[in-house]
């Protein structure tokens, strides 16, 4: 009775009957939403309603995924071995994707270096200001562009002591060291049209420690490796407006090559050069030996064990230079 008063009510004629055969009987197709009679099949009305979503077969999931979706971001953690966490958004745009993505280059880049937490936060407000510029320019870089190049200013402006050379190899961009230091240059070159990059004065002291550290090899004392780079420094400072702009790696070594030349020379220019990896200006080291400060009294006992039995004469030359000066 409630189907009868339902279809009769639905129905445009007053009565519910087929008009072909007379039968009362008459039902209603859920997929078609018409009302015909099961005797001969005459259609009595056409669709009442509009008929509900079915999902085709095969993309269900994704038909269920749009009508049940809340637009909420939604969080899956993820642990690997090693303790490690990774987070992955799902249900985010497309700004948000590409920050993402920056963000997990830069921190795979300064995991590779273990760099300090300073210098990977500095890297990301450097990307997001760079990738706000790109949007008002409307110019392109890959997320690993400009992961890549934040990094490097990063370290750059909190003094780390990164060669170039080190940087690409640890960035997997070196079929050679002058191709893989050419395209980082040629990314900073392209990023400095999109937004200038903060910069710092170079400072060749910061190196001095980091290539000290590698003439360990050569046999000679830590005493005497310490000697070196504490005179190294001296003769930094006394060069600085002259070496102003130029290399700052191959100027510390240059500065190292120097000092153990007036020391005594226990390692050699040569050694010095292929241990270190780096180098050597013959401008500077010019330079260094027409303006180098005389040498102070810690580093005597040093220089007289160094020459020898030379010693004395070596130490009345060095004594009577610094009476001059």
């Amino acid at each position: 009775m409630r189907e009868e008063r339902g279809l009769s009510e639905a129905q445009p004629f007053q009565e519910a009957k087929c008009p072909g055969c007379g039968c009362e009987r008459l039902v209603r197709d859920g997929s078609t939403g018409e009302v015909a009679c099961p005797e001969c099949g005459t259609v009595v009305a056409d669709a009442e309603c509009v008929p509900g979503f079915t999902p085709k077969p095969g993309r269900g999931s994704f038909a269920v995924m749009a009508q049940l979706g809340s637009g909420k971001p939604g969080y899956f953690e993820v642990l690997r071995y090693g303790g490690e966490r990774y987070l992955r958004m799902v249900g985010r745009d497309g700004v948000d994707r590409t920050e993402s993505n920056i963000a997990t280059e830069v921190a795979t880049i300064a995991d590779r270096f273990k760099l300090p937490k300073a210098v990977e936060e500095e890297a990301s407000y450097l990307a997001k200001r760079l990738l706000r510029a790109m949007r008002e320019k409307k110019r392109k870089m890959t997320a690993a562009e400009i992961a890549a190049v934040t990094v490097w200013t990063a370290c750059k402006l909190h003094g780390l002591p990164v060669t170039m050379d080190e940087y690409v190899r640890a960035l997997g961009w070196a079929d050679g060291r002058r191709r893989g230091a050419k395209s980082l240059l040629k990314l900073i070159n392209k990023a400095e049209s999109i937004m200038p990059l903060p910069k710092v004065a170079p400072d060749p002291k910061r190196y001095i420690p980091k290539f000290a550290a590698r003439l360990s090899a050569s046999g000679a004392s830590q005493r005497y490796i310490s000697a070196l780079e504490a005179y190294s420094r001296m003769l930094c400072d006394a060069v600085a407006d002259a070496v102003s702009g130029k290399d700052p790696v191959c100027i510390a070594v240059t500065a190292l090559c120097v000092a153990d030349e007036v020391l005594g020379g226990v390692i050699g220019k040569e050694k010095m050069l292929k241990l270190t990896g780096a180098g050597f200006s013959s401008a500077a080291a010019e330079a260094m030996k027409r303006r180098r400060p005389p040498i102070p009294k810690q580093l005597w006992d040093i220089y007289m064990h160094t020459h020898g039995r030379r010693a004395t004469k070596a130490m009345a030359r060095v004594l009577h230079a610094n009476e001059r000066r």
